[in-house]
């Protein structure tokens, strides 16, 4: 009881901070709905300016669904800050699942693993694997590699080996670069099915070769998002689920990244594809024969043999049970000739 009290006093607080940056709105959505465009700006700005990375994250999940832009990612270890305020944040986000909407489920497991990021710099190292995986430098050969020393990283700290003579970018990315830059970030969305919606910087060298610099956290996504990605390119759609607000929080940002890149010429290929999910079927005949000569079969469990409908159905229709043969002997007059036939057994007998 005490704990929720002293929660329901830091929610308070934190209300009060937001309430005078101009975010009063910020810890209650529906009081959004009707101007959610001056929200966001007031949000982007806040967000910009902010020097609170667990705020940052919580704000940037918890209105997810107002954001047309996500902010650079930075990558200090905040363990001791996270400690403090991240059951504020959880008991917020609690509230509001209680009410089961905005997709609040997915951004609320989103927000663990990008705060469990902040915390434990072995995580972020694991992003960047999953960013580098998702990677094919025999597919695009303008891939900046780099990698992580892992005999070097532990929790407080991230060291990453890095190519000699490489540039930073944050905004201002040289226009022979841009091109590349958005044709790794589709194909990271379309191949390998990763939203990469988050960044901290880009890298870049004399011979062209780019890549993208301490990712946020990949989201993986499904053919409904590469559906809407496309639907979205053509016409705009609105977003109705959590990661396709996501989806075009990412997109914005590389735009703004990439101002000259026409993305329908860039992404030709992805646009004129249609998606859909792929799911494991039976094993063929052959696949069996020869699990059956290497003496494997006893892995795959033989099919049941189901009765039919037809049967299942007829044992529903009481009249149709009482008529069977194998009810005859349940009859009112077997009953009787039993009855008599005990009854004279024990007065003979």
């Amino acid at each position: 009881m005490i704990t929720n009290f002293l929660q329901s006093l830091k929610i308070k607080s934190l209300s009060k901070q937001l309430s005078r940056n101009g975010l009063a709105e910020a810890l209650n959505p529906a009081r959004i709905s009707p101007a959610p465009e001056t929200f966001s700006s007031r949000l982007q700005n806040y967000l910009n300016k902010a020097d609170n990375l667990p705020l940052q994250v919580f704000l940037t999940e918890f209105n997810y669904w107002c954001l047309d832009s996500t902010f650079p990612y930075p990558r200090e270890p905040v363990t001791s800050v996270i400690s403090k305020q991240t059951a504020v944040y959880c008991a917020i986000f609690r509230k509001a699942l209680q009410n089961n909407s905005h997709n609040y489920a997915e951004a609320y497991k989103t927000f663990w693993h990008r705060m469990d990021m902040l915390a434990d710099s072995r995580l972020q190292a694991s992003e960047i694997e999953t960013l580098l995986t998702a990677e094919s430098k025999e597919y695009n050969p303008n891939i900046l590699p780099y990698e992580v020393d892992w005999t070097q990283t532990d929790k407080q700290n991230l060291t990453l080996i890095l190519p000699p003579t490489i540039c930073f970018a944050s905004d201002n990315l040289p226009s022979d670069l841009q091109a590349k830059i958005a044709a790794l970030w589709g194909e990271i969305l379309f191949l390998s099915s990763k939203l990469l919606f988050g960044w901290q910087d880009i890298i870049y060298n004399q011979k062209g070769e780019v890549n993208f610099y301490l990712p946020d956290y990949m989201l993986p996504i499904d053919s409904q998002l590469k559906n809407f990605a496309v639907k979205y390119l053509k016409t705009r759609a609105i977003p109705q689920k959590y990661a396709e607000y996501k989806f075009v929080a990412a997109f914005t940002r590389l735009k703004k990244l990439c101002p000259k890149v026409d993305f329908f010429d860039c992404w030709q290929s992805f646009i004129n594809t249609g998606y859909h999910e792929t799911y494991e079927t039976q094993p063929n005949s052959e696949y069996l024969k020869n699990l059956q000569d290497s003496g494997l079969t006893a892995v795959i469990d033989t099919p049941l043999e189901l009765n039919s409908l037809k049967k299942i159905k007829a044992l529903q229709t009481p009249k149709n049970i009482t008529s069977g043969k194998r009810f005859l002997n349940s009859s009112p007059i077997v009953i009787i000739i039993i009855s008599m036939a005990i009854y004279f057994l024990l007065k003979h007998f």
